[in-house]
C-alpha cells in the first residue's frame, strides 16, 4: 500500500470488496487476513469492514549477524543465554557431521521427507497440511533452496535436517524441518538444527533470519527477537463469528 496516496483507504476497502466477491464464488465462508504485526496500522480499517482480529503464534528474527566469532556470537546473547548454550548446544555440536546439500539425490529427499514428516504429525501449534513429496524435489532442483543435514557420526543416520529458503531479498528462511524423534532429546538435535542455521545465515552474509512461528522460547535463547502477530477474519456464519468474537475477548 502506498500510505502517501490519497486514495490509499479506497484502495484497500476496494481489495477487501474483491476479496468478499471471491469469498462468494468459491463458498469459502471464511476470509484470513495474515501475519500483521500486532500494532498494524490496518487493524481499525480492517475491524470497520467486519474482521476480528484474532491473535496468531509468535513470529521470530534474527536481525544481529554482525558477529564474526562463536565469542562475539556469545555476546550478542543474554547471560541466561549464554548458559544455555554452554550446557544444551555447544557440548553436542561435535555428535554431528554437518553439511549443507543443495542439491540431494532422491534416496537423500525420501529420508528428508520421512523426517519432516515425525515434525509434522508432531506440530499441533500451526494447523497445515502434510505438503507432497513433489514439493521437496522442487526444492532441490531450485538453487535458492538448501538443506542443513545433521548426521550422528556414532550412528552414521541423518536425524535431523533443516529446509532453508534464501531469499534473494536479504532474508535466510529455515522453512521446514525434520528430526528423528528417537535421538532428538538425547542430542538436543532441534538446538542444533537452529544454531547450524544461525551460523549458516551468517557465513554467507544474510542480514536478517526468519524464524517464523512457533517454539519461540527455543528460538529467543538464541537471540532471536519475538513479534507479536495477528490475523483478521471475516466469517459469512453468524455462529462462527459469535465464537471468534469470544476469542478475541478472552485474548484482550
Amino acid at each position: 500500500v502506498d500510505n502517501k496516496h490519497s486514495q490509499s483507504e479506497l484502495a484497500v476497502k476496494e481489495l477487501l470488496l474483491r476479496i468478499e466477491t471471491l469469498e462468494e464464488k468459491l463458498g469459502t465462508g471464511m476470509s484470513v487476513l495474515r501475519d500483521f504485526k500486532k500494532s498494524s496500522a490496518f487493524a481499525d480499517l480492517f475491524q470497520k469492514e467486519g474482521y476480528i482480529p484474532i491473535a496468531m503464534p509468535n513470529s521470530c528474527i534474527i536481525d544481529n549477524l554482525t558477529w564474526n566469532s562463536e565469542e562475539e556470537f556469545l555476546k550478542t546473547l543474554s547471560s541466561r543465554s549464554r548458559k544455555h548454550f554452554r550446557k544444551d548446544v555447544l557440548p553436542f555440536e561435535d555428535k554431528f557431521h554437518i553439511s549443507i546439500s543443495d542439491s540431494p539425490t532422491h534416496e537423500k529427499i525420501d529420508i528428508y521427507y520421512e523426517l519432516y514428516k515425525n515434525v509434522k504429525s508432531k506440530n499441533f501449534g500451526l494447523n497445515t497440511f502434510t505438503y507432497p513429496k513433489k514439493v521437496f524435489h522442487n526444492m532441490a532442483s531450485d538453487s535458492n533452496w538448501e538443506f542443513i543435514e545433521l548426521k550422528l557420526k556414532k550412528k552414521k543416520q541423518i536425524v535431523g535436517v533443516m529446509f532453508c529458503y534464501k531469499n534473494p531479498e536479504g532474508s535466510y528462511v529455515p522453512n521446514l524441518i525434520g528430526m528423528d524423534y528417537n535421538y532428538a532429546r538425547e542430542f538436543q538435535v532441534y538446538r542444533q538444527l537452529l544454531y547450524q542455521t544461525i551460523k549458516r545465515a551468517r557465513s554467507l552474509d544474510f542480514q536478517k533470519i526468519d524464524l517464523g512461528f512457533s517454539a519461540s522460547f527455543e528460538k529467543r535463547k538464541l537471540g532471536a527477537k519475538i513479534i507479536e502477530k495477528h490475523a483478521f477474519v471475516q466469517a459469512s456464519d453468524n455462529f462462527l463469528l459469535e465464537q471468534l468474537d469470544m476469542m478475541r475477548n478472552e485474548i484482550s
